[in-house]
């Protein structure tokens, strides 16, 4: 019985240091969970905020009688649009970098924000074209 003394003691603190390991490694499983889904609600929002430029596109073509608006639609120029969703979208960059006109009644919808995670910026970029009336 002697060579046993304090040997129940040891395995006891074993199982400690890996019940802290393996505590410390769902912690880690945790924090990583939460900033993807941070990740994932700022992409949506970033989703959200390009169906509404597309919808403003939209507006502006029904609003010009279904001809396409030359460059960059004034629904889409004020400011209004990116101050609404800077809220939601921290940095988010400029508006004359989020929209630019194509040919053929096609816009380019680039929608890019600053993730505090991220040393880049986070870029989606859309592309819609408009069923416009041909001009006469």
């Amino acid at each position: 019985m002697r060579s046993q003394a304090g040997f129940s003691l040891l395995e006891a603190l074993v199982a400690l240091v890996l019940l802290s390991v393996g505590l410390l490694g769902v912690a880690g499983m945790q924090l990583r969970s939460l900033q993807s889904a941070h990740s994932s609600i700022q992409r949506s929002l970033a989703d959200l905020a390009a169906q509404d430029a597309r919808e403003l596109l939209w507006a502006s073509l029904v609003a010009n009688g279904g001809y396409c608006p030359e460059g960059v639609p004034e629904s889409l120029s004020r400011e209004h649009w990116r101050e609404h969703w800077a809220d939601f979208l921290p940095g988010l960059i400029a508006l004359n970098e989020a929209v630019i006109a194509q040919d053929d009644c096609a816009f380019e919808l680039r929608i890019g924000w600053k993730d505090e995670r991220f040393t880049e910026l986070s870029l989606f970029q859309y592309w819609v074209k408009l069923p416009a009336r041909k001009a006469s």
